[in-house]
């Protein structure tokens, strides 16, 4: 019945956003294009339609049950000398009742990034010569990006570290084994004995690959402090050397995510 659940909640996210790929095509078309006031309309329709699924995310997030979100087991409050070798982003830290309900609810995470991008280049390029009303919706997307960002960067130890996935131990490796194996063939790369025959390093391994695609564009946010960019390129790095990964090879994995790939990426 959870497995259930989680595909019910994960095939409306993808309902939500089935249009998403296709409005941030059309965006990128238009705002990498001189300004030209016959095409204002056009910017504005799009940027109320990515307003409308952004809203449409923020509804299905809060009709999500109270257990499917994050619990904050912890707090990091010194900024790390080295942040991209830290294993920790200075603020609160996040746990989920298990790694593939944590994916969904980064999915969503994505999603948003992806609207707020929309957004904020359609604004920009009306703001060059338009007297549409563009600073509210400028400072929401910048606010809003934040803070899926900072909570992308919360929830990273809890896919990374065994001892914070309960679920992980309760159920042993079986499933995070198989599912890497899975991956690794995928990408014609033969896995380790040892990645498989520990419970703690498939649950890692599992942790690790759910998170590549969240880093990734969490990473490309550039309205992010470089210091935060700095650390979500650093964990891509460990996932990639930690399980024997080029960074080729996460980078594929990153851009084999199907729910949000499209033809304007970050």
């Amino acid at each position: 019945m959870a497995n259930d659940a989680e595909n019910n909640a994960a095939n409306r996210l993808t309902v939500i956003c089935m249009e998403l790929p296709s409005i941030r095509s059309r965006a990128n078309d238009l705002t990498t294009s001189p300004h030209d006031p016959a095409k204002e309309p056009e910017a504005i329709k799009i940027l109320e339609f990515a307003q409308r699924v952004d809203k449409n995310l923020q509804d299905w997030y809060n009709a999500l049950p109270l257990d499917w979100h994050y619990q904050t087991v912890g707090m990091v409050y010194d900024m790390p000398e080295d942040v991209a070798e830290a294993g920790e982003w200075p603020g609160p830290q996040h746990a989920y009742y298990d790694v593939p309900l944590a994916s969904i609810v980064n999915d969503y995470r994505v999603c948003r990034i992806f609207c707020q991008r929309v957004i904020m280049a359609c604004a920009t390029w009306l703001g060059l010569g338009s007297n549409y009303p563009v600073a509210h919706a400028l400072n929401t997307a910048l606010f809003v990006i934040q803070q899926v960002v900072d909570e992308i960067s919360a929830c990273v130890p809890f896919h990374m570290v065994y001892d914070m996935q309960p679920m992980a131990k309760e159920r042993g490796q079986e499933k995070s084994g198989k599912f890497i194996e899975s991956v690794y063939r995928m990408l014609e790369h033969r896995p380790l004995d040892n990645l498989l025959n520990e419970d703690d390093t498939a649950a890692e391994a599992f942790g690790g690959y759910s998170l590549v695609w969240p880093l990734y564009v969490a990473a490309n946010a550039e309205t992010v402090p470089k210091k935060q960019r700095d650390w979500l390129h650093g964990r891509l790095y460990v996932i990639g050397t930690k399980f024997g990964l080029s960074a080729a090879q996460v980078l594929v994995l990153a851009r084999r995510h199907v729910l949000t790939c499209g033809p304007m990426f970050p």
